[in-house]
């Protein structure tokens, strides 16, 4: 879980963003066959803040590990922009779906936002738990 201080201290688990200082939560969920959409898999991401925002960014990508290294799935990354958002209110946003298939898969998700008119982003990006054949 990535936590996100919205004051420009972009730090271990979040980001942040001056003024009335906050904190968001980033959340990458695991990659899972698609409840919607049997026979690929998808992930989504949660974002949670404790102040309002002005907006409110997320992108999560599916990730596959590859001789040792996590390799970015092509055409999987999604964004999602919020205007005005709510204290407490989660947010998600889900990739692009990905056919089945073997192998080590991963989520990837990152977060920013806007505090009175001060931008701020997660500093690195925040992962889902390595999943087996994710929809077996």
């Amino acid at each position: 879980m990535l936590a996100l201080l919205l004051a420009v201290t972009l730090g271990g688990c979040g980001f942040s963003a001056d003024a009335g200082t906050g904190n968001c939560t980033v959340k990458a969920n695991n990659v899972h066959q698609s409840t919607g959409s049997p026979g690929f898999m998808d992930a989504k991401m949660q974002i949670t803040c404790s102040v309002s925002l002005e907006r409110l960014s997320g992108t999560i990508k599916l990730q596959r590990r590859i001789d040792g290294s996590w390799v970015d799935v092509p055409f999987t990354s999604k964004s999602r922009a919020y205007e005005n958002t709510r204290a407490g209110k989660t947010y998600v946003v889900m990739t692009d779906t990905y056919s089945c298939r073997r192998g080590v898969f991963r989520s990837a998700a990152r977060g920013s936002g806007v505090l009175d008119g001060r931008p701020s982003s997660s500093a690195a990006w925040e992962y889902g738990n390595a999943v087996t054949n994710p929809c077996d």
